[in-house]
């Protein structure tokens, strides 16, 4: 492995749909290979409503990455000091709930993306690259190529800045919170 691809990134980029899948409470590494056999493009590993730790998520990303599927996983609200760890515990994305202003879209983005579009710091040989040697350029270039920034919406507030902060430099995805908004807006699991 030494060439970094993101099979999420790169299905949307196509215009293409992605399809993945959450994981909460199973820490087998088994389950990257299950969803990669069953046509699954990326790997949903959830610490904000789970009880998945730092490190099974490292090894949950490894497995995916060796399965052909790309590791996102959502943080909690706010956590940005956890980005850079799982992104080198080997994620190709992260999620960020709960995102309040475009002035958070852009914090939360100078930590998943390098220079020119984040402030995000080097670590020492990746995991993505089967902990070979790069350059930082090299690795700055090809994290920025194909690491998602995933911002979630979940407030009413927040959707009408939708536009703002999709223009963002860095900012991938946006993904609305369905679950936490329609509680925001007074009709929880209310059925159309």
């Amino acid at each position: 492995m030494n060439e970094l691809t993101n099979p999420a990134l790169e299905r949307l980029k196509a215009g293409e749909v992605s399809l993945g899948v959450g994981i909460r409470i199973s820490g087998s590494s088994a389950v990257a290979l299950t969803m990669a056999i069953a046509g699954f493009d990326w790997l949903f590993i959830d610490l904000e409503h789970g009880s998945l730790s730092v490190e099974t998520c490292a090894n949950l990303s490894a497995a995916a990455l060796g399965a052909g599927i790309a590791p996102l996983v959502r943080v909690p609200q706010g956590q940005n000091w956890m980005v850079t760890r799982v992104l080198e515990g080997g994620a190709t994305g992260v999620v960020m709930p709960d995102v309040r202003s475009v002035e958070e879209a852009r914090e939360f983005v100078d930590h998943v993306k390098y220079p020119p579009l984040g402030r995000r710091n080097a670590g020492g040989p990746p995991v993505h690259t089967g902990f070979t040697g790069r350059s930082h350029a090299d690795l700055a270039t090809m994290y920025n190529k194909t690491t998602l920034a995933v911002v979630m919406l979940e407030r009413p507030e927040t959707i009408a800045m939708a536009d703002d902060i999709a223009a963002l430099d860095g900012v991938d995805v946006l993904m609305v919170g369905c679950g936490d908004l329609t509680a925001e807006l007074g009709i929880a699991g209310r059925r159309a």
